[in-house]
């Protein structure tokens, strides 16, 4: 008799994990077809709120410190973050980003203006290569047509907020600081897709 309501219990257990998984797989490779740019206050975001964005975000009226410090006090992450990165980069003005990450945000060190593409045209790029945060990537010239892009002027007191597969890029050589998070589930996530 143990021995079947432990084998009931184990089953019960890894079906849980099972269906957990996969609702955070679901989460984590969904996309927007649309474009839809979102603007809130720092105090009306949650991480969860930024892992589960599907939109670009622009956060206005953050704190004027640091990025880590604006993160850190308004607890800017999920519950379930195991992994942060803060990158200080010099970013390139000829090569399109893309990140797999749970979230990432950019704070520009002066007003800039980035260029975004929607992932539903990511099969018009090229993939130039990787480096442990980010995959880069040309749009070559005979694609421009099929592409629609946005721009958004950041501000030196804007946090953005990049979701999962966005295509972005600055349209001048700029200094800008990126916070990176991965959850139990990204973090291996991030190697399938």
């Amino acid at each position: 008799m143990k021995i079947i309501a432990l084998k009931a219990s184990i089953i019960l257990i890894f079906a849980l994990i099972v269906i957990i998984t996969c609702f955070h797989f679901y989460k984590y490779s969904n996309k927007t077809k649309k474009y839809e740019i979102v603007q809130r206050n720092l105090d009306n975001i949650s991480g969860d709120d930024l892992y589960m964005n599907l939109n670009p975000l622009v956060i206005t009226f953050i704190e004027d410190n640091t990025l880590k410090y604006n993160i850190d006090t308004y607890s800017l992450k999920t519950a379930l973050t195991i992994k942060e990165n803060y990158i200080n980069l010099d970013a390139e003005t000829e090569k399109y980003m893309t990140h797999n990450n749970e979230i990432c945000l950019i704070r520009p060190h002066t007003n800039t203006t980035i260029t975004l593409i929607n992932p539903k045209f990511n099969h018009f790029v090229t993939k130039v290569n990787q480096d442990s945060y980010f995959k880069y990537f040309n749009l070559p010239k005979e694609n421009y047509s099929h592409v629609n892009s946005i721009d958004i002027v950041l501000h030196v007191h804007n946090i953005y907020c990049v979701p999962r597969f966005w295509l972005f890029k600055f349209n001048e050589v700029q200094k800008v600081d990126i916070y990176l998070t991965h959850n139990i589930f990204t973090k291996y996530f991030s190697y399938l897709i």
